[in-house]
């Protein structure tokens, strides 16, 4: 799924830095697990990795969880599916890391690590396996004593350079201390530094705090962030939206010139990505319906176009996902599925069942169960026409047996034979058999019938022959 562009600038990476293992990363907040709009970035890194495996190279996938970040109400409420009870009890929370907060399910250690295995096991679903790296976890180490050192020396200077790089762009904290007293991380302030001290203010409890360079509890501003974890990591590409990526005032060179002045001057290749939009009647409608190639399709095609997503885009990407040569996704949730779920016998029954039961629901507006029919159909049967339909489902089944490797194009070639040399017209059988089989107008029946199980062909064919109704219990079974 990547377009030619960008599997040019990733070999050429590669082709600048032997023998050095590749790194691709991303970031994300654990705060809540959201709807599908934010996937693209992830879902274009993973095949960034896959691709960089099948040249041969060794590749790091680095996902940062942004645990240290504060919590907001916005987050909290989408976090506990807005339920009040959980709302009152964790609004007093906000402001805090979120990994200092409880689990409002209470079946994790803390908030964080709720929704970092929600979101893991999203991400496994689409084949998206990176390392999560927690960047609570890198505060608590040593790892940032380096940086925190080079951080809190160079604090003014810092300022006043982003002030003269960027005129229009100011830095509210370079590093945003927990508070010692409350635990709030969003309302301190830093005060002065001295004597390899930082004083700090906190806006929420009212107190004011004195500590070591190492011995502060915190987090960096989101871009000097960046930076330091460029530094220490040395990733080879981000995927970033444009916004991120103006030159006078997007993050990515804001992080880009710190990393070169105050640090080792790493930076990894930005990879350009569109926004995705779409109406809030499709948020959570999309994951349990399209399977990960669909996925892909539909978020990685025109990487870097902003893109609009809506139920026609929907069904056209499911048209271009081919199950096999002759069956698209969306052909199989119409024609074959029905079958699956009654017979228990595709091998893809697992795999694409519950997504296409839902897609159909969702997208087609359809519930398509194939029913046997019963005896009132029967019943209005002409003679002429039942023995034609006999003749018909018999060669259906003879040619199946014969020719199991034959195209959809072959056996419509078969059927348009049988059909002349039985003297059946097709504008009066097919719509007799369309109602007894209780399948929609919009598919060709031809089509049905070319992935029509053989099991279903039989039973219908002897009840056909016998003129009797299925018993109840095998009825209910065809139905599903």
């Amino acid at each position: 799924m990547l377009d030619e562009d960008l599997k040019k600038i990733i070999e050429e990476r590669i082709k600048s830095n032997p023998p050095k293992i590749i790194t691709v990363s991303c970031g994300l907040t654990s705060s809540h697990l959201g709807d599908e709009r934010n996937l693209r970035e992830f879902l274009l890194a993973s095949e960034m990795v896959e691709y960089i495996k099948s040249l041969g190279q060794n590749v790091n996938f680095y996902l940062f969880n942004d645990s240290s970040d504060a919590l907001n109400f916005a987050q909290l409420r989408v976090g506990v599916n807005k339920e009040e009870k959980l709302i009152k009890a964790f609004e007093s929370e906000c402001g805090k890391p979120i990994k200092l907060i409880k689990d409002p399910f209470e079946c994790h250690l803390n908030y964080s690590d709720h929704f970092a295995a929600d979101i893991m096991t999203r991400f496994h679903k689409l084949g998206i396996y990176p390392n999560l790296i927690d960047v609570w976890s890198l505060y608590s180490g040593k790892i940032f004593d380096e940086a925190k050192t080079k951080i809190f020396t160079n604090y003014n200077e810092i300022k006043e350079f982003l002030n003269k790089k960027f005129p229009g762009y100011h830095m509210k904290n370079v590093f945003w201390p927990l508070c010692k007293y409350c635990q709030k991380i969003d309302t301190t302030e830093i005060k002065k530094i001295i004597d390899g001290k930082v004083v700090y203010f906190c806006k929420d409890c009212k107190k004011r705090k004195t500590e070591t360079f190492k011995g502060i509890k915190g987090k960096f501003g989101w871009k000097v962030d960046t930076a330091v974890k460029w530094s220490i990591f040395q990733p080879d590409f981000e995927p970033y939206s444009v916004a991120y990526l103006d030159p006078n005032m997007g993050s990515y060179y804001i992080a880009k010139a710190i990393s070169e002045e105050f640090f080792n001057g790493a930076f990894p290749e930005p990879i350009n990505i569109g926004s995705i939009n779409f109406d809030r009647t499709l948020s959570y409608q999309l994951l349990p319906s399209l399977p990960e190639q669909v996925f892909k399709i539909l978020f990685l095609e025109s990487r870097k176009k902003d893109i609009t997503i809506s139920e026609k885009k929907i069904i056209s990407a499911s048209k271009k996902y081919m199950i096999t040569s002759e069956m698209s996704y969306y052909d199989y949730v119409r024609m074959k599925l029905p079958y699956d779920v009654v017979e228990y016998e595709s091998t893809r029954l697992d795999f694409l069942s519950n997504y296409g039961k839902m897609f159909s629901k969702r997208f087609l507006k359809q519930n398509l169960n194939p029913r046997l029919p019963d005896e009132a159909q029967l019943k209005n049967l002409l003679p002429e026409d039942k023995t034609k339909i006999i003749k018909l489902i018999e060669w259906i089944i003879l040619q199946k047996q014969k020719h199991m490797d034959h195209t959809h194009e072959e056996f419509l070639n078969g059927i348009n034979k049988a059909l002349k040399r039985f003297r059946i017209k097709r504008e009066i059988i097919f719509p007799i058999i369309r109602d007894l089989i209780s399948m929609e107008h919009g598919i060709p029946l031809s089509r049905i019938f070319y992935f029509m199980p053989q099991s279903f062909l039989f039973q219908l064919l002897v009840i056909i022959v016998s003129g009797k109704e299925k018993t109840k219990k095998d009825q209910s079974l065809a139905q599903g």
